[in-house]
């Protein structure tokens, strides 16, 4: 007969393991603004391919916070707001001991800005607060270029502004749902 041995881990790896994770929260905080402020005093004026001579950057992060809302307006239009929000949920979440598997909800908090891109796309076309920030910001699309080619170019052509809008808000609640849970949302 073997004799079964039983293995205890060390009790000290559990305080290491809390002060990490302490330490991930409070360095994710600054990480977590540095797209809030660089969205928040984004001027288009200070980008070369939208104003010839470019006025210096005011951006509080710098050229590197208008490089980042310029391109997340290009590519995501006003969804790149979403990027600031899940971030400093999930520092808030880690501060408070709140443990999730962040990166198994990726895929579906990148699947809820894809749609909330689309959607906005489709808002965008119609005279509105979303048309008007568009024209605000310099920006070419309110979904930006996600929004633009699965909407405009490849969904509404085939089932209507009105059906392509609904398929992507069950799209979007769907995903939210997977990955934030439903008691969450409650």
């Amino acid at each position: 007969k073997v004799k079964h041995q039983e293995m205890t881990e060390p009790s000290s790896s559990i305080p290491d393991q809390n002060a990490r994770r302490g330490i991930i929260a409070w360095t994710l905080f600054p990480v977590a603004l540095f797209p809030l402020v660089a969205l928040l005093t984004y001027d288009w004026r200070t980008i070369p391919a939208l104003n010839l001579p470019p006025a210096p950057s005011s951006n509080w992060i710098g050229a590197l916070g208008d490089g980042f809302a310029y391109y997340g307006y290009c590519i995501f239009g006003l969804a790149i707001w979403v990027v600031p929000v899940v971030c400093l949920i999930r520092a808030v979440r880690l501060v408070c001991g709140k443990r999730t598997r962040f990166w198994g909800k990726l895929t579906w908090l990148t699947v809820f800005l894809f749609s909330v891109s689309c959607i906005l796309q489709v808002i965008g076309g119609h005279d509105n607060a979303v048309s008007l920030t568009v024209r605000h910001l310099n920006i070419q699309n309110a979904g930006g270029a996600i929004g633009y080619l699965l909407m405009t170019r490849f969904l509404t052509p085939l089932i209507s502004d009105f059906g392509s809008a609904v398929l992507m808000a069950i799209l979007m609640v769907v995903s939210l749902v997977a990955a934030i849970g439903m008691r969450n949302i409650a």
